[in-house]
């Protein structure tokens, strides 16, 4: 969950659901991109790593949940991040 209680402006639906400790994650809750999500992200060029910490910050979720993302619930995810980039079609084409 978000830590400042904001409503998701975006959501996920896994398509394959993650077990962490005792909770099913079955979504992914996207929160309006701030510029605390970006602290230390590289301007351009962005890296699989980089979305993985981006996704762990826009979710609210801890990096452990992010990494056990399926390769296609991941890609669906960097897709809907890039959306609230600057320049999210050419950040989308480039990866």
């Amino acid at each position: 969950m978000a830590t400042d209680k904001e409503t998701p402006v975006e959501t996920l639906d896994l398509q394959t659901p993650i077990q962490h400790g005792e909770e099913t994650i079955k979504r992914l809750e996207f929160y309006q991109l701030r510029a605390k999500h970006m602290k230390d992200m590289p301007v351009a060029d962005f890296k699989m790593g980089d979305f993985s910490k981006l996704l762990s910050r826009m979710c609210a979720q801890p990096p452990s949940v992010i990494g056990e993302l399926t390769g296609k619930d991941f890609m669906k995810a960097v897709e809907v991040a890039a959306t609230f980039l600057p320049g999210s079609p050419e950040t989308i084409k480039n990866l």
